[in-house]
């Protein structure tokens, strides 16, 4: 049997012949124009020998899902779906022969988004007397869990030829390739393969997280987690108490240290290099998190001010007050989104402020309500919507990306020993990474449906972690 990468590539391919009018590519970038739509996930399936039929659980199915059965070395067989919601798919089988097929359920206004698994059909009991095989399949007297009768031929395939289709990753829009395939049926002009690449963290890759009570930054093997070495050494370059950290466009590492300054540190070898906005610059107090813009600026929360600083992305000089006023109170974390807009989260506010991300003007307050309280880190997710530390009720809350409104708990009080959540990050493998600051570890989730995956990081001294930041791509 072949791989199982190989078998979903294989499946998604062959929803070629169904598909009516997928994805454009626009030019130049490799991007689509728009979002892809929300993820369809298959979380269990179970065949039923007696009723012939299988039970599909999931979200996102949509309106008018389809539902294939194949082989893994190419045959596929429209199933019947005989009922079916967003969440639950029921679906006539055309074999209940024992053995692993592959299952695949695909959905979308143009049927461009898709999702496989394995389904083991167990043995079947004692044969009954074999009806005669019609031409359709037709189904012979049946004993004791006896089999369907044999199913009639397939049709003969259609003239369609050998054609070179884009591959285009469904997590982040980026064309990752393409292949040459045959296939029955035309495609519209323009398809496009929207597939679930297996994501992996890059070879190299290394995880920095803040340790608040050593005053700190400890670095963690970006594949396994084990402790690597103290990046950051205590005392290096006066740093205490380190909130946020993040890599510039200089490929250095950037510390948000309580002493009211931003540090900068050798991004390969963890050496202090400068200290790159002096203490208490434009009214730096209580820094909280930081980032490098698109402009290539530093942007800063100033959490006793209520304020988010901007400075000079190669000097570290004060640029001036970038964003303030409307609820946001004791400002902590902060993001650009998709929008190119800037979101703040008030720790005191319990609220997610937007502001303009050209000009710093007060836009709205974008999220509040959903059990958000005592707001820290935050990050748009690969689904474009927008995550959330809620660290008064110990829970990483989700919003849409789009509109603000709370979607739900993605991962709950206690889950995995989460306490106090206040950095949280997504790997380049799609995981999520939330540091619980009263349990001193980093825990991982599944960046899909929040499920426990377990401790990722912890020991090395680490206590109270804050903020974390993965390595850049090696070149």
């Amino acid at each position: 049997m072949v791989s199982k990468s190989i078998r979903q590539l294989t499946l998604l391919i062959l929803m070629c012949i169904f598909a009516a009018g997928q994805t454009t590519l626009a030019g130049g970038k490799n991007k689509p124009k728009s979002q892809p739509p929300p993820r369809l996930v298959i979380t269990k399936a179970v065949a039923d020998v007696d009723a012939a039929v299988v039970y599909i659980e999931g979200k996102n199915f949509g309106d008018s899902p389809g539902v294939l059965l194949g082989t893994s070395e190419g045959e596929m067989h429209e199933q019947s779906v005989i009922d079916s919601s967003d969440t639950y798919i029921e679906a006539a089988l055309t074999t209940t022969d024992p053995g692993t097929y592959l299952l695949l359920v695909y959905s979308g206004p143009a049927r461009t988004q898709g999702f496989s698994m394995d389904l083991t059909i167990g043995a079947v009991g004692p044969q009954g007397p074999e009806g005669p095989g019609g031409p359709e399949g037709g189904q012979g007297p049946e004993g004791q869990q006896g089999p369907i009768g044999p199913q009639g031929p397939v049709g003969p395939p259609g003239d369609f030829g050998n054609v070179e289709l884009p591959l285009v990753d469904a997590t982040t829009g980026e064309t990752v390739g393409s292949i040459r395939v045959n296939l029955t049926g035309t495609p519209t002009p323009g398809t496009s393969l929207w597939i679930k690449v297996p994501q992996t963290q890059p070879q190299g890759t290394k995880l920095l997280v803040s340790s608040k009570d050593t005053d700190q930054v400890l670095r963690y093997d970006g594949q396994t987690g084990s402790f690597i070495d103290t990046f950051v050494s205590s005392g290096s370059g006066g740093v205490f108490g380190p909130r946020g950290v993040s890599f510039g466009p200089d490929g250095h590492l950037y510390v948000a240290s309580r002493s009211h300054e931003v540090l900068r540190y050798d991004g390969q070898t963890g050496a202090f290099l400068n200290v790159f906005v002096t203490q208490g610059s434009g009214g730096l107090s209580e820094p909280r998190d930081l980032l490098f813009g698109s402009d290539g600026h530093l942007y800063v929360t100033s959490a006793a001010t209520n304020e988010v600083l901007r400075y000079d992305g190669h000097t570290g000089a004060f640029l001036g007050v970038f964003a303030s006023g409307g609820s946001m109170a004791w400002p902590f974390g902060l993001d650009f989104g998709p929008d190119g807009n800037l979101y703040v989260t008030g720790w005191s506010s319990n609220d997610i402020t937007r502001f303009d991300g050209t000009t710093g003007n007060f836009i709205d307050t974008f999220a509040s309500g959903g059990e958000l309280s005592s707001a820290k880190d935050l990050e748009f997710g690969p689904d474009g919507n927008l995550f959330v530390c809620s660290d008064g009720n110990d829970q990483i809350l989700r919003f849409d990306g789009t509109t603000g409104a709370f979607i739900d708990i993605f991962v709950s009080s206690g889950n995995g020993g989460l306490t106090n959540p206040v950095g949280l990050k997504f790997g380049p493998n799609g995981s999520l990474y939330v540091s619980s600051s009263n349990t001193h570890q980093v825990i991982r989730y599944d960046g899909q449906t929040g499920a426990l995956i377990g401790t990722f990081a912890a020991g090395g001294g680490l206590s109270s972690p804050t903020f974390l930041v993965f390595t850049p791509p090696e070149p």
